[in-house]
């Protein structure tokens, strides 16, 4: 990934430094955090990369809260993702919160391809965090 040049950082200086992007499943909350992430030049955390360990099994509440307080660390991040376990840290610590609530019509198509390629994904990794 890119970081971003300092004349688009110098672009949008007004901008939060820690947003919690939330949404449906698909709706494309990932596709746009890693955006604003580059943007401003701060890490992107995709919660579903914490959550989800080996095999798409989830990590008990504890663990994945411990795990999401460390990677929000920092003075900027852009989180997307929808977990109450970790409300607190995601929306609580956030300075702009956006929503993505498309109608689930438009990304049934993108549901049903993550859907197939979970049920062949071999997950033997599952950080899915990137820095800017």
């Amino acid at each position: 990934m890119s970081t971003p040049t300092s004349e688009e950082t110098q672009t949008h200086p007004t901008l939060s430094r820690r947003i919690a992007v939330l949404g449906i499943t698909a709706s494309g909350k990932s596709t746009l955090a890693r955006h604003l992430a580059r943007l401003l030049g701060v890490p992107h955390i995709e919660l579903d990369g914490i959550v989800h360990g080996p095999n798409w099994v989830d990590l008990p509440n504890d663990v994945f809260h411990a795990r999401t307080a460390e990677a929000l660390r920092g003075h900027g991040w852009v989180v997307d993702g929808n977990y109450s376990a970790v409300r607190d840290l995601t929306i609580g610590q956030a300075e702009t919160v956006i929503g993505s609530w498309a109608l689930l019509v438009r990304p049934l198509p993108c549901l049903i391809r993550r859907a197939a390629y979970a049920a062949g994904a071999d997950r033997t990794s599952p950080a899915h965090t990137s820095s800017a």
